[in-house]
């Protein structure tokens, strides 16, 4: 009975057993299997009982029609029919308004190379039934992609460090098993290379990270807004000051932190401590990295330079010049805090260089005071002939000095209206609240978002002389959610709820291809190892043996000459001595041998061909000359006799 479905449809009268007698006729398989009827090809048989139809109209998923040629769309199986067709819609029309939002709001574009996006554009095409296809057929493109991008990043690791073997190897490995987590932050597999040829151009020497290394240092990264080889770079930076890769990682990670708990730009600190990292060799700090932290934090806040604590620093080193600053600046009235006390000033450098700093921001405070008329601080009079001299007594620009005095006064009156309130609060919160607000109109004002004006009294605007208990809440809860993060939340919560979901199907996508190219990559390698190794030995022998490139010339041009002049039979001949005798040679001379036997293995070529040319008549035309070690098959079967017979008839 023939194989087809339709000549089974409406046989029995059940649709049961239609499916069963069309699975009859198509078994068994031909590994002995029973044929099971697909999911396509059951619920055609059912349609036609579902609709009542009497004839299957064709093969291409049409409905059952009347006599009339109407569609019958009765029936519980043409519900399912149609809810099925419904659903199939909605997943395509769902899949197209991920993909567009993956291309916007995660700012794709147009590029169409992105696992994820194929992922949803094929999902997109296909529908329910036909995704799962087209998702195998995507993925198995982009596993030999990664495959690709793979080795060549081994290939540029290896070219720009010097470093191979097995720790090369062992590189790969963590790099790519990373690859999927740093997907999440943004990273690809190639910045993870540029990562580890970033440490160690800054290090000169092999860096050996981890799979931890890498994924720590993305977070770090993205929550900064860094790149993977601007990480690379301060961890070289730190490196220096001898901190390792790992502390670093950690040190940059809770800065940021504590950073925008205290209202300001993580990154700006991030990058001022970079910048000052050197100065732990030259100077003593208190409390190390952290003490550098807090000092890169209020250069911001008061707008003090490092570079000019570090200039103070220098000058007080020795006696001479900590005794002449103090006593020059107890003239001027600036021997502030540590100012005032030339052995004070020496310890601090040697020990606690940000006293140094907090005595600048002293000394430089009395010099700015409040124009009531303009609504700012400035210095005038004679503050600023103090200015100019207390600047060149410590060796710094007049302009940094005044800059520091009027933030240090901003600082002072944001201070001074909350303590008016009577509010209770720690001295961070405080830093907090007077790092969000501004001089406005010779007041300090915290200017609110629309999206919190309903919880803050619908102000759109805070003074902070009128700042209330439910006000002070409200604010301080943010700067509570701050500190609770850590690098990871941070890195995510600058992304919507939409670049979220569409950075974790970035890592899905990564793992899927990661564990896909592992897979092909031992197959392949098991599959063609034989052949592989057996293909080198004999290459190697031809290498060994070494090539007269003269000999192979005129070989070339003996074959040449004899297919213009003794015609195209003649010079296959010439050619095939020419090949056979040289790779007989090799064998022969360089005794190579098969890699699973290792004995010598003798050359013997069979020829197969389809014309009705005898085979034993070629056969014996080869033995005439020893050169050749070729069999003839004729893949008809023929022989001279069998083809005689059959001319004969």
């Amino acid at each position: 009975m023939a194989g087809n479905l339709n000549d089974f449809i409406g046989k029995t009268g059940n649709a049961d057993a239609d499916v069963g007698a069309y699975e009859n006729a198509k078994s068994p398989l031909p590994n002995g299997k029973r044929y099971k009827a697909s999911p396509e090809e059951i619920a055609k048989v059912f349609k036609h009982y579902s609709k009542g139809g009497t004839k299957y109209n064709g093969d291409d998923g049409g409905s059952p029609t009347d006599a009339k040629g109407e569609s019958k769309g009765g029936g519980v199986f043409g519900l399912i029919e149609k809810a099925v067709g419904f659903i199939d819609k909605g997943v395509k029309f769902t899949a197209s308004m991920a993909s567009d939002a993956y291309r916007t709001q995660l700012g794709k574009g147009t590029n169409d190379d992105d696992t994820t996006l194929k992922m949803l554009e094929a999902v997109k095409e296909g529908g329910l039934l036909g995704s799962p296809a087209k998702l195998a057929q995507a993925f198995y493109k982009e596993t030999l992609q990664q495959l690709t991008e793979e080795s060549k990043l081994l290939s540029e690791v290896n070219t720009k460090t010097g470093i191979s073997g097995e720790l090369s190897k062992s590189l790969r490995y963590d790099m790519v098993a990373a690859q999927g987590e740093a997907k999440k932050y943004g990273f690809e597999l190639s910045d993870i290379g540029d990562f580890y040829v970033g440490l160690t151009e800054q290090s000169g020497k092999f860096s050996l990270i981890n799979k931890t290394t890498i994924v720590e240092a993305s977070k770090t990264a993205a929550a900064l807004g860094m790149s993977l080889t601007e990480m690379a770079s301060s961890i070289g930076d730190y490196e220096r000051v001898g901190i390792g890769a790992k502390q670093t990682t950690k040190a940059i990670g809770d800065a940021a932190v504590r950073s925008i708990s205290l209202g300001l730009n993580a990154r700006k600190v991030a990058d001022g401590m970079k910048e000052s990292i050197g100065k732990l060799n030259e100077f003593g700090f208190k409390n190390g990295v952290v003490g550098l932290e807090r000092m890169v934090q209020k250069s911001i806040e008061f707008k003090v330079s490092m570079e000019n604590v570090s200039t103070i620093a220098e000058k007080v080193l020795n006696p001479e010049g900590a005794i002449d600053l103090a006593a020059n600046l107890q003239v001027l009235g600036g021997a502030i805090g540590s100012f005032g006390d030339p052995i004070k000033m020496m310890y601090d450098a040697t020990n606690n260089v940000e006293g140094l700093q907090d005595s600048l921001i002293g000394a430089a405070k009395g010099l700015a005071t409040y124009n009531q008329q303009q609504g700012r601080f400035e210095i005038t009079g004679i503050n600023l002939r103090r200015a100019r001299e207390m600047a060149g007594a410590l060796g710094i620009s007049m302009g940094d000095l005044t800059k520091t005095a009027i933030a240090a006064q901003e600082r002072m009156a944001a201070s001074t209206a909350l303590m008016s309130r009577g509010l209770q609060m720690k001295d961070e919160d405080k830093d907090f609240l007077t790092n969000l607000s501004r001089m406005q109109d010779g007041e300090m004002k915290i200017v609110v978002p629309e999206s919190l004006q309903d919880k803050l009294g619908k102000q759109s605007e805070i003074t902070l002389s009128k700042l209330t208990e439910d006000q002070k809440n409200v604010l301080l809860a943010n700067k509570k959610a701050f500190e609770e993060m850590n690098p990871e939340k941070m890195a995510m919560a600058q992304l919507t709820e939409t670049q979220q979901i569409g950075r974790n199907m970035d890592v899905v996508a990564a793992y899927i291809k990661i564990r896909s190219a592992n897979f092909l990559r031992g197959a392949a390698g098991e599959a063609v190892k034989s052949q592989m190794q057996s293909l080198y030995n004999t290459v190697a022998g031809m290498a060994d043996k070494g090539v007269n490139p003269k000999q192979s010339e005129d070989s070339g041009k003996n074959v040449t000459k004899t297919f213009l002049e003794q015609g195209a039979f003649a010079g296959i001949k010439v050619l095939g001595t020419e090949m056979v005798a040289g790779v007989k040679e090799v064998f022969s001379t360089n005794k190579i041998a098969n890699p699973v036997s290792q004995q010598p293995q003798e050359i013997k070529q069979t020829v197969h061909f389809t014309s009705d040319v005898p085979a034993g008549y070629l056969s014996e035309l080869a033995k005439k000359d020893a050169a050749f070690g070729f069999e003839f098959k004729n893949t008809k079967g023929y022989d001279v006799l069998s083809i005689a017979n059959k001319k004969g008839k």
